[in-house]
């Protein structure tokens, strides 16, 4: 009975989803949601390169050191005064997740209501990943802050924890653009009729473009990333195919 009674609550949810808020409400809600992601995006690369050139480690080092000793190492190149902007820096993107949050959650509810069948319904579960990619988000935060804040006096589980929420939250960011590319694909290729065969060397391709640029950038991002990426090529493929087999 109760098993029952979550299927149908879920289901409602759904379909409520489907038609809530209305497509022209969402379409402007979305843009809207742009402006402010993009100008935070914009400030926070700005700042990533900046500390690159100043001191050879950036945000993303700080966030994937894994280790006491890595993090001593970074706060040895930045200083004092870095570690207290760098502070600033992390307070500021918590507004920053709930900007990503809201802009990707949009996109894809956006992208997910042109879908049909299964794909659809995959679509509006992909809704959640931009929401969990912020949690981690704001929970690694909470380790990043604890440390910069303490300064030379790291506690050892600190660094791990925040490494493993940031590695889950880029996981799912991963998610929400391999989706948002993929789906968004597969929408024009159907707009245009253009052949499956084209279709599916465009993702080959980008997924391998993607993999070899990040293996230069970040070897671990490269695993994730290309992970996920595939995976997602998969479950949309093969929803797919099975959707056109019931319709033949």
């Amino acid at each position: 009975m109760a098993f029952q009674f979550r299927h149908v609550m879920r289901k409602i949810s759904i379909e409520k989803i489907k038609e809530v808020p209305k497509d022209s409400t969402l379409t402007l809600a979305t843009l809207i949601s742009f402006i402010p992601f993009f100008f935070m995006t914009l400030f926070f690369i700005i700042n990533e390169r900046a500390l690159r050139i100043s001191s050879g480690y950036g945000v993303l080092d700080f966030e994937l050191a894994w280790t006491p000793s890595m993090i001593n190492r970074i706060f040895t190149a930045w200083g004092p005064a870095e570690m207290k902007y760098q502070a600033f820096i992390h307070y500021v993107d918590y507004l920053y997740l709930v900007c990503y949050g809201l802009f990707g959650a949009l996109c894809i509810l956006l992208i997910a209501r042109k879908l049909k069948g299964k794909l659809q319904r995959i679509g509006l579960f992909f809704v959640l990943t931009p929401i969990l990619a912020a949690i981690f988000d704001s929970v690694e935060n909470i380790f990043l802050l604890s440390m910069l804040n303490r300064g030379a006096d790291v506690r050892p589980y600190n660094p791990f924890l925040a490494s493993l929420c940031a590695t889950f939250k880029i996981a799912f960011l991963g998610a929400v653009l391999s989706f948002i590319f993929i789906a968004a694909l597969l929408l024009l290729a159907r707009r245009y009729k253009v052949p499956g065969i084209y279709y599916y060397l465009a993702l080959l391709a980008t997924g391998v473009i993607v993999v070899w640029l990040l293996s230069m950038w970040k070897l671990f991002l490269c695993f994730v990333i290309g992970a996920i990426y595939f995976s997602i090529v998969f479950l949309v493929i093969w929803s797919a195919r099975s959707e056109s087999q019931q319709e033949a």
